[in-house]
């Protein structure tokens, strides 16, 4: 329990002590302040869109969906390795593991598969329009 203890002690006092980042107020004052304000936020702004933009957000979206089930399914292989390889010769937990592996590879199989196929798609319309 003495741990536990100095550990919180340790994270409140952490957490206390640290820098806080406080500027001045570096805008100026006037009539068109506000107006100077908005301006820098909406420089980014680019209203040229095109019957491709939907496409190549869906893309982005796409990318981070199959990138992250990979992640997934590549960690579900580690785990069951370490599984496995903690059986301590109990079958049962073997017969997981394995099951695990075989699951996640096909997982991972699907996934690639179905990122191909996003990707042979999406050159064809995006970028081949």
């Amino acid at each position: 329990m003495g741990i536990a203890k100095w550990l919180m002690f340790l994270s409140v006092i952490g957490f206390l002590a640290r820098p806080v980042l406080a500027q001045s107020n570096s805008d100026p004052i006037g009539p068109t302040a506000a107006l100077d304000r908005l301006k820098v936020v909406a420089e980014p702004f680019n209203p040229s869109t095109d019957e491709n933009t939907f496409i190549s957000y869906l893309g982005y979206v796409l990318t981070v969906f199959f990138s992250m089930f990979g992640v997934i399914f590549t960690g579900l292989i580690i785990y069951a390795g370490y599984s496995w390889m903690t059986a301590a010769g109990d079958n049962t937990k073997v017969v997981r593991a394995t099951s695990i592996i075989r699951n996640s590879i096909f997982g991972i199989i699907v996934v690639v598969g179905a990122y191909a196929i996003w990707q042979f798609i999406f050159v064809r319309v995006v970028q081949g329009s």
